[in-house]
């Protein structure tokens, strides 16, 4: 593999990784985001309503896309290496 076809795989791979890396900091956040409405939701002394849990919900299926996008951007990694 002569050098410029190596640096530019090399360069490959990192660009891919660095998307898994943004992926995941930016689900790490949602993630935190759920909590702490789950949390505000369990510490409430009034009932809960379908629209306010309705709202978590939304985040969860957000939540779910985003880690699917980090396995799909592992995916990229693996293809790239092969």
């Amino acid at each position: 593999m002569a050098a410029s076809a190596y640096i530019s795989k090399r360069n490959e791979i990192v660009k891919a990784i660095r998307q898994i890396r943004k992926a995941l900091r930016t689900n790490d956040t949602k993630g935190e985001s759920i909590e702490r409405r789950l949390d505000s939701l369990i510490s409430r002394k009034t009932m809960i309503t379908p629209e306010q849990f309705g709202k978590v919900v939304t985040d969860i299926q957000n939540f779910v896309d985003m880690a699917q996008k980090v396995a799909a951007a592992v995916q990229v990694v693996m293809s790239v290496m092969g």
